[in-house]
């Protein structure tokens, strides 16, 4: 069944999972991400899809 977002946020909250959500705007390619990396923490990976 799928899950909107929101369901998914409370989801994880209920098993204690914490997690942060960054907004952006839609990028294609792994250069456009580039600027938004430095900010963010953690493993960047770029989805197949």
């Amino acid at each position: 069944m799928p899950a909107d977002r929101m369901s998914l946020f409370a989801r994880l909250a209920e098993l204690g999972i914490a997690s942060v959500t960054v907004e952006h705007a839609p990028m294609f390619t792994v250069e456009q991400s580039a600027p938004l990396r430095g900010s963010l923490p953690g493993a960047h990976t770029k989805t197949l899809s």
